[in-house]
């Protein structure tokens, strides 16, 4: 690493010119993170600012991290971090505003293992920062030779990118495409498009299938039909946190507006045998000690389902059910035994 230039110490704030020139310069040195850097950049320090320009090459990156526990949660969206500053301490150079132009080309050897994601990337991002507006960044990282872990199965990256259209460097874009060959002449996969905070899922497959035989097979790899029931309870959840069918868009709308007495996953109806082809998101809420009322919302096919009970008496209890494809009712008798 060297470092060149020359300063102007008079005055109020010092002036200077500064270039920093590298080759492999090891930057990060960690257990789980070794990254090298060739830096090419001018630093230009000047009474009211500081611009940054140039670019930063990064030959070599080996990022291993942790599966954080299941216990781990995030900093909550409020959360405000309090530091004393003192004034002695503020430094000449705090009223400086800050610049930057610094374009991040990833070289050939920058691998990362984390997250259930094994990937070699590439690619480069030209960041800007400006005087109170959010960091930009413009360009793309490309994921090479990936697979990717989930419920157990490792899906081939055919296609990953990552896309940086001049917004919030902390919001790119999505184009992966994930791929899994259970059997021979079957493949499926999942296709991963828009914004990294809420990306949008959709399943396909060669033959074509149904959306339920699609996911069997991605993490089961065998149809809806060869599947045990704790099995299809997996698929369920798994349905849900891909978003199928709108299901995740309910628990995110409804889930944390409504005291709700009801809020998850339903294979079947109760007391008949569990059908994970069958499975829907469920909220419920009861209106009235008597009276009940949920919305059934299916994960594989798109039916809407509203039910309704009502206790009429201690014995005595009608229960009516409307769907997309039909509509009906029960009145139901109980005898209780054994009290």
């Amino acid at each position: 690493m060297n470092i060149a230039g020359s300063s102007d110490l008079r005055g109020k704030a010092a002036k200077a010119d500064i270039q920093v020139k590298g080759k492999n310069f090891r930057v990060i040195n960690t257990p789980e993170t070794q990254v090298d850097a060739s830096p090419n950049l001018t630093i230009t320090l000047s009474e009211n600012r500081v611009h940054v320009g140039g670019e930063v090459v990064i030959p070599n990156a080996q990022i291993t991290l942790k599966t954080l526990p299941e216990s781990a949660v995030n900093a909550s969206g409020d959360q405000v971090i309090v530091t004393s500053e003192e004034p002695a301490t503020a430094g000449e150079t705090a009223g400086r505003e800050m610049y930057a132009s610094v374009r991040t080309i990833l070289g050939d050897n920058v691998n990362f293992n984390g997250f259930g994601l094994k990937a070699r990337i590439q690619g480069n991002i030209l960041a800007v920062e400006k005087p109170g507006e959010p960091t930009t960044g413009s360009g793309e990282l490309k994921i090479v030779d990936g697979e990717y872990r989930a419920y157990g199965q490792g899906l081939v990256i055919e296609k990953g990118r990552i896309l940086f259209s001049g917004g919030p460097i902390n919001q790119p874009g999505l184009d992966v495409r994930a791929v899994r060959r259970p059997k021979e002449g079957i493949s499926v996969g999942v296709q991963v498009r828009g914004h990294l905070r809420q990306p949008d899922f959709k399943l396909f497959s060669d033959p074509s299938m149904t959306q339920g035989n699609q996911l069997s097979y991605l993490i089961l790899g065998r149809p809806m039909s060869e599947t045990s029931g704790g099995e299809g309870s997996a698929l369920s959840q798994a349905a849900l946190a891909l978003g199928l069918k709108g299901g995740n868009a309910v628990a995110q709308k409804i889930g944390g507006k409504l005291g709700l007495d009801h809020f998850g996953v339903e294979a079947s109806e109760a007391g008949a045998e569990a059908n994970p082809e069958n499975a829907s998101f469920v909220v419920g809420k009861y209106l009235s000690p008597k009276l009940y009322v949920s919305y059934g919302l299916g994960l594989f096919d798109p039916i809407t389902t509203l039910r309704v009970k009502y206790t009429i008496g201690r014995h005595w209890k009608l229960v009516s059910e409307s769907s997309s494809e039909a509509s009906g009712g029960d009145l139901i008798y109980t005898i209780e035994s054994g009290k």
